[in-house]
């Protein structure tokens, strides 16, 4: 859902897009497994039909004419950005469950997370990662992990 709603919300970019994410399913899932499904009637190769076939179509729909790069971090090591988007993500489902408001935008301005006015921008673990490249398309997911100590988070769409 994170890809969709980037894809969503760049829609009006007209750039490639260097997409963050911790899921090898997703990127494999758009850059490999989908031209395939769709040639297959959205039936995998043993015929049984694709999990989450309603995104896929969004995101199949949303990836048309775009220009985007996956790049893989691995989750939950301290990667700043990835750090950032789990308290985003978790800060939303939070308040779900409470049936408050949701927070909104890059930062959440005056969102809060664990009592405190600010977001967890730890120091980042330097990690190799493999980029997968696709042209055509875009968008940025960037995933989870958690923790304790609370810092202003980065801006996702600084220059």
């Amino acid at each position: 859902m994170a890809v969709l709603d980037l894809f969503h919300a760049t829609a009006h970019i007209d750039d490639d897009l260097h997409i963050l994410c911790d899921s090898q399913y997703v990127i494999n899932c758009i850059t490999q497994w989908m031209p395939g499904w769709k040639r297959k009637g959205w039936r995998k190769g043993d015929g049984k039909p694709v999990m989450n076939l309603d995104l896929l179509k969004q995101l199949d729909a949303a990836i048309v004419g775009r220009r985007y790069r996956f790049e893989w971090v691995k989750g939950h090591v301290g990667h700043e950005l990835n750090e950032a988007a789990d308290v985003r993500a978790r800060a939303a489902a939070e308040a779900y469950q409470r049936e408050a408001p949701v927070p909104s935008g890059p930062g959440f301005p005056g969102g809060t997370h664990g009592g405190s006015g600010a977001l967890v921008s730890p120091g980042s673990v330097p990690i190799s990662v493999p980029s997968y490249t696709q042209g055509s398309a875009g968008s940025t997911g960037a995933g989870s992990a958690s923790s304790s100590a609370l810092s202003p988070a980065p801006t996702l769409f600084d220059d």
